[in-house]
């Protein structure tokens, strides 16, 4: 049954109205600089530290997604530093450049469990899906998996919250439990290309290949940075039938 529209109205203004009561009694802080927000602001960051955020804008790379400094360095095959490069992976989306308040706020959301960060995350990727892509060649959703052991450590997945979030936005089926880590790999922030590589090697499998059978795979992780995790994760999942994987991440 449609609601009225003055009823709809009404209990908009209702709504409204209670939370900047709330917003007096109990004043929300900006999860970066710690000041007042206001009714306007709904992910909690206040508009000073939004503008600080710099997203990727175009032109950037149709395979592995850095940004470019003309439209005319644009190629298929990829950018000059990735056209010689084999990936199992069809295309990397990243949305921001990993500094700043950015990279502040994902360290909030990964190590500090400031879960309410994920809605400043997922907006942030949910608008540029919306701006550079279409959500219509995607089949499904996934995460890259943590290891079960990192997962019981941390409490949750960053990426599967987020991947979750976007799945429910532009009603996408999702699949979290399929592609998973069987290998305890090491913290990759400080090895080297390399050593990523031989890192993530054999670090993935997938219990069952079926469900992505011939499937456009989107798959969500926070950082790319060499791409070996992204790669490993979506040469099983080609394995396992996909027949495209498009990799997201929030920062590069």
């Amino acid at each position: 049954m449609r609601k009225d529209p003055k009823t709809l109205n009404s209990f908009l203004r209702i709504k409204q109205i209670t939370r900047g009561v709330f917003d007096l009694i109990y004043p929300r802080l900006c999860v970066f600089c710690r000041s007042k927000l206001y009714t306007s602001h709904d992910y909690n960051i206040c508009a000073v530290c939004a503008a600080e955020i710099k997203p990727i804008k175009v032109p950037f790379c149709l395979k592995c997604g850095t940004s470019l400094d003309q439209i005319s360095q644009i190629r298929y095959n990829g950018c000059g530093k990735c056209a010689n490069k084999q990936y199992y992976f069809d295309q990397v989306l990243s949305a921001c450049k990993y500094k700043g308040m950015l990279k502040h706020c994902i360290h909030l959301f990964k190590y500090k469990r400031k879960r309410k960060t994920k809605n400043i995350l997922s907006d942030i990727l949910i608008r540029f899906l919306q701006a550079n892509f279409c959500p219509e060649n995607i089949d499904l959703i996934t995460a890259v998996p943590l290891h079960r052991h990192k997962l019981r450590e941390r409490g949750f997945n960053q990426s599967e919250l987020i991947a979750a979030k976007i799945s429910s936005f532009f009603k996408i089926e999702n699949s979290f439990n399929n592609l998973c880590r069987i290998k305890k790999t090491v913290s990759q922030v400080t090895l080297t290309a390399k050593q990523r590589q031989l890192n993530t090697t054999g670090a993935f499998s997938c219990k069952q290949p079926g469900e992505f059978k011939n499937k456009r795979i989107l798959l969500v992780d926070d950082i790319f940075t060499t791409g070996s995790t992204l790669n490993e994760c979506a040469r099983v999942l080609k394995q396992s039938g996909a027949k495209k994987v498009t990799c997201l991440t929030i920062a590069r």
